[in-house]
Formats: structure tokens, C-alpha cells, sequence
């Protein structure tokens, strides 16, 4: 057969029992089609050209999937075979008419709420683990300070927990083989605004006010102080110490300068054997402190002119407190191992309510709370300006760092 249009004759193969010609082209045998590298469904009167269609839907499929009972295309799509929409990575759920995204992560795999933000381990200059980390302290700037009693070690971590300095508690010009290690175990340990730090040495009857390599700036020792142990600063720098030998809370400057005194024998409130203490925002005064009976919860009101006992316990193994933004006092029970919580006090006419509203007297236990979702062997805490609650874990020896909104909210009654 003869090409028009002034072109040559090409090489034309035709299959047998067709009159159409085929340029590298194979028709199939009964058909008036062409086929380019094509197949052609016999049930269909359409081309593939490398498409695979389904039989039972008259559409083309191009590296598609659709599903046998709809008429839609599914590119890399799939969907419920009771459905006609498509689903990009979606699943239909038929109880609810709904469409899920499956790209969402399963809710076994989602963060949980109460764990911490962040852990770090306690590592010293060498990277070996802190003997027996007691008390933490948050600058304003987000930098932790650690005490480890047993070492008389004060370790100073950057916001992200990394090792950035140490200092022994102990002069360097002291001989250790004749050395009373106990005089300068480190206990209680707290910021200046300065990024100074303040430490407690209970049995060595003083406290100290250093830089970040050890070096004392001020020394608070002598009478009146004669067992400091807990130690806070609030929002102007002032010192507040806990007297358990003496009953009391001295209040310093940052010079070591006495200020003022509370609790004091002879004195309408007194306490007994007072251990750790924070200043809330509002300036409230918060001590814990321990009889031979119970243990109790003391607030002063910023004058120190008020106080109330906002709860009382069988606990005999008192650790760090701390005061939310919202005045709920949070205790450590070293005993049990997790945080007590007892409502903010009420120091107007020496009375409180509790969280059902009924107000009670002085004297009296407000409702305690507990927490039950932090970490199991619970040590030294504080809380940061937005409200994160910063434990020591004494098995691991690590701090964490927790939302204690999130907590707060799971708080179940003592």
C-alpha cells in the first residue's frame, strides 16, 4: 500500500485479516486498533498504554488502585469498600460516617503528660555520678546547682543539664586525714540574683555565699546561728535560713547582715526544729517542721506578724518544700517517697479553707493531696518561675523536670 503526502513508503507490518498499517505497531487479531506498546482489554472497547483498568469500572488506572466497587480513582489511595469518596492516607469509620487520618501517630505512642521534659544525669567533673545529690536550686536564668552531702561537692549544671563547674565545700588548705568531714557536708542550696550561690553546713554551724568556683564571698557563722539547715532567697535577694538547733528563720542580706528573726522561743509562734523553707510570691514565709509527735506545715505571712499551721503528719523524714503560683505548698515525704500537697493558707484572723471550701481553724489539718505520678524515689525539689517541678531522682541519680500543672490535676487524698 502507497502513503500519501509526498512521503516515502515505510516498512509496514499489518497483521493478517486487518487493513490498518501499524508504525512498529502490533494490532490485535479482529480488532480496527492500533496497539503502541498497547493492550486493549477485550471486554472493553478502550486502549491501555501501559494501564491496567479494572474490569468492572470503565476507568484508567495509572499506577492506581481503586476499589472494585466504586467508580473514583484511588491514586495511592484507598478506601472503604462501604464508601464512593477517596481517602489520602484516611480510613473511613463507618460507626461514625467520619474519615480518620491514619497519618496521626497511635495514642499508645504519644508522650505522656506526667512524664518529665527533661532528664539529666548527675555527672561530676569526670563524668562519674554524684554520691548522694540532696538539694536543687533553678537561677533565673535557668541554671541548676546540686548538693551532694556525702562527696561535699556543689555542682553547677547549664539549662540543658550540661556539667559546667564544681567546688569542693572544703578548704583547700585543710588536711583531710584529720578532717571532720561532717563540719562541711553541704545540705540546703539556693540563688542569688548575682548567680552567687548559698549553701547550709548543718553541723558546721555556718553558711556560705560563693562563685562558681568555691571561692567565699560571705560567711554567715556564729551566734545567733548555731544549726542552719534549709535556706531560700526571695525576689530581693533576701536570705532566709532555718535554725533547727534554735527553733527559728533568720532573715540576712546578701552582706551576711541580720535582718530580722521569727519563730523565736518566748515568742507567740514558736517552731520546732524548722528543716527546709521557701518564700512564695506573694512573700509568704513556708517552713517545715518536725516534733516528737507530727510533723507540720508553718506559713508566715511577709511581716512575719501572722503565721497558721496549714497541715500536720506522721511524717519523720522531712524533705525540700515549695509554693506554686497559686500558693499550694508542696513537701517531699522522704519516708514514702512522694510529694504532699496542702492548700494555700488563709492568714487573715488565723483561718484557711480547704478545697471544699469549709473553713477551718488554726490548729487544724487542711485537706492533703498526693501525688503518686512522679518519679519513685523522689529527693530534693523546686519549682522554676513558670511553674516546672524539678526533682532529684536518688536511685538514678538524675533531675527531672516536670509540668506540675499536669500533675496537679492527678493529685489523689492522702
Amino acid at each position: 500500500m502507497l502513503c500519501h503526502n509526498d512521503s516515502y513508503l515505510t516498512t509496514v507490518q499489518s497483521q493478517t485479516g486487518t487493513c490498518v498499517l501499524g508504525k512498529d505497531v502490533q494490532s490485535n487479531t479482529g480488532t480496527g486498533v492500533h496497539e503502541n506498546d498497547v493492550q486493549s482489554n477485550t471486554s472493553t472497547g478502550m486502549h491501555e498504554n501501559d494501564v491496567q483498568s479494572n474490569i468492572s469500572s470503565r476507568v484508567h488506572e495509572n499506577g492506581v488502585q481503586s476499589e472494585n466497587s466504586t467508580s473514583v480513582l484511588g491514586n495511592d489511595v484507598q478506601s472503604d469498600n462501604s464508601s464512593a469518596i477517596l481517602g489520602n492516607n484516611f480510613q473511613y469509620n463507618s460507626s461514625t460516617g467520619a474519615l480518620e487520618n491514619d497519618d496521626q501517630p497511635d495514642s499508645s505512642t504519644l508522650p505522656d503528660p506526667c512524664g518529665p521534659v527533661m532528664t539529666f544525669d548527675l555527672l561530676g567533673p569526670v563524668g562519674e555520678r554524684l554520691l548522694c545529690p540532696t538539694c536543687v536550686s533553678v537561677s533565673l536564668s535557668g541554671e541548676f546547682v546540686v548538693s551532694d552531702t556525702d562527696s561535699c561537692f556543689v555542682v553547677i549544671y547549664s539549662s540543658t543539664g550540661q556539667y559546667l563547674s564544681h567546688f569542693s565545700t572544703i578548704p583547700k588548705r585543710m588536711f583531710y586525714m584529720f578532717l571532720d568531714l561532717a563540719k562541711y557536708r553541704p545540705q540546703d542550696v539556693a540563688w542569688l540574683s548575682s548567680k552567687r550561690i548559698v549553701y547550709t553546713q548543718p553541723a558546721g554551724c555556718r553558711v556560705i555565699i560563693a562563685d562558681w568556683k568555691g571561692k567565699s564571698t560571705v560567711t554567715i557563722e556564729g551566734r545567733p546561728l548555731y544549726e542552719p539547715y534549709g535556706v531560700c532567697v526571695d525576689q530581693s535577694d533576701k536570705i532566709y535560713i532555718t535554725d533547727r538547733a534554735k527553733g527559728r528563720i533568720l532573715c540576712y542580706n546578701c552582706d551576711g547582715k541580720l535582718i530580722k528573726s521569727l519563730g523565736v522561743f518566748g515568742s507567740r509562734e514558736v517552731l520546732c526544729r524548722p528543716h527546709y523553707i521557701c518564700v512564695a510570691n506573694n512573700g509568704n514565709i513556708c517552713v517545715n517542721e518536725l516534733s516528737k509527735d507530727e510533723s507540720r506545715v508553718h506559713v508566715y505571712s511577709k511581716s512575719g506578724t501572722s503565721s497558721c499551721v496549714v497541715a500536720k503528719g506522721d511524717n519523720h523524714s522531712l524533705g525540700n518544700i515549695a509554693v506554686d503560683s497559686e500558693g499550694f505548698v508542696l513537701q517531699v515525704d522522704l519516708q514514702c517517697d512522694h510529694l504532699v500537697m496542702c492548700c494555700p493558707p488563709k492568714l487573715n484572723g488565723y483561718t484557711y479553707k480547704t478545697a471544699t471550701g469549709e473553713e477551718e481553724h488554726k490548729g487544724k489539718n487542711s485537706h492533703l493531696l498526693v501525688s503518686r505520678t512522679l518519679t519513685s524515689d523522689l529527693g530534693g525539689i523546686t519549682l522554676t518561675n513558670n511553674d516546672h517541678l524539678v526533682c532529684i531522682d536518688r536511685k538514678e541519680k538524675q533531675v527531672k523536670n516536670y509540668i506540675w500543672n499536669n500533675h496537679k490535676e492527678n493529685l489523689i487524698a492522702l
